[in-house]
């Protein structure tokens, strides 16, 4: 099995039983929609494995040496960077960013709340 498929498998067994807010649309979906806007900008197998995995640390109770083990440092490195610890994420690379804009486009995507929506114009606008 490829490492993307693995990865597909992996978050979707991780995100069981959750759902998308205020639906009935399982949770794995997002972290697909993901990674298929990440590969519209990249052909990197490491930038969209990261997309499929970027909630599983935060969300799961998955951990970053799980992670490296599975998927590799890379991989492991990326998903921790988007990763919110005590309210923040420690986004530093423009690959942290390409995965952050991709979560954030497809939540903005399906979002009814306008808080959420007027607090990320704000950061794109700034």
């Amino acid at each position: 099995m490829n490492q993307i498929n693995k990865a597909i498998e992996f978050a979707f067994q991780k995100h069981k039983g959750q759902f998308r807010k205020n639906s009935k649309i399982p949770y794995a979906f997002h972290p697909l929609m993901v990674a298929n806007l990440l590969s519209l900008v990249t052909n990197d197998r490491e930038i969209i494995i990261a997309g499929i995995l970027h909630d599983t640390i935060e969300d799961c109770r998955v951990t970053f040496e799980e992670i490296k083990e599975k998927f590799g440092q890379g991989v492991a490195k990326y998903v921790m960077e988007v990763t919110k610890i005590n309210g923040k994420d420690g986004i530093e690379s423009r690959v942290g960013i390409m995965i952050k804009c991709a979560d954030t486009l497809h939540n903005l995507s399906d979002c009814k709340d306008k808080k959420y929506i007027k607090k990320k114009l704000k950061i794109f606008k700034s």
